[in-house]
């Protein structure tokens, strides 16, 4: 049986006394960003997505369409102060990497390593998303030669869709 697992954080970004980095949904406890993230890291292929949530509907009025929690303060270390309008949008595929010098990366099919790192500093003090979601190889799954085999395995797919389905669901 496959297991299908993915990362699903939504909510306002944060870092505590300690520094450590928090994600607090809007329906349930805060999870530690580096920790779930660290579950992905040197496992294979994913497909990383990290954005700000503005309100629905933005709101024009406030930064990043009312993402951004810094207004108050006058100073968004993300940069609203400066472009009000700016949204974080970053979709990349590659292998995770958290290296002790220089922090978070994916390294994409040609070996070159994206940094992370400042995109997730981005996120602190804003309401935002981040999704991690394996690449599946489907090449690499054995010969399907009898229709007994083929059968095991589209069982093996729908259930695996319907696990998915269910996480997607729940968040």
């Amino acid at each position: 049986m496959s297991k299908f697992d993915l990362l699903h954080l939504e909510g306002l970004f944060y870092k505590d006394s300690e520094n450590v980095f928090w994600v607090k949904p809007d329906d349930g406890p805060p999870e530690r960003v580096y920790s779930a993230l660290m579950a992905f890291v040197g496992k294979g292929p994913v497909h990383l997505v990290m954005h700000y949530l503005p309100s629905v509907p933005p709101d024009p009025q406030r930064w990043g369409g009312g993402c951004c929690m810094w207004q108050s303060s006058g100073h968004c270390p993300a940069g609203h102060h400066r472009n009000p309008g700016y949204l974080l949008h970053l979709s990349e595929t590659g292998i995770l990497q958290n290296h002790p010098d220089y922090g978070w990366s994916i390294e994409d099919s040609s070996g070159e390593e994206l940094p992370l790192t400042n995109s997730l500093n981005e996120l602190e003090g804003h309401m935002g998303r981040i999704l991690v979601v394996p690449i599946l190889n489907l090449r690499s799954q054995p010969d399907l030669a009898s229709v007994e085999a083929m059968s095991t395995k589209a069982e093996e797919l729908r259930d695996l869709l319907n696990r998915f389905c269910s996480v997607v669901k729940e968040k």
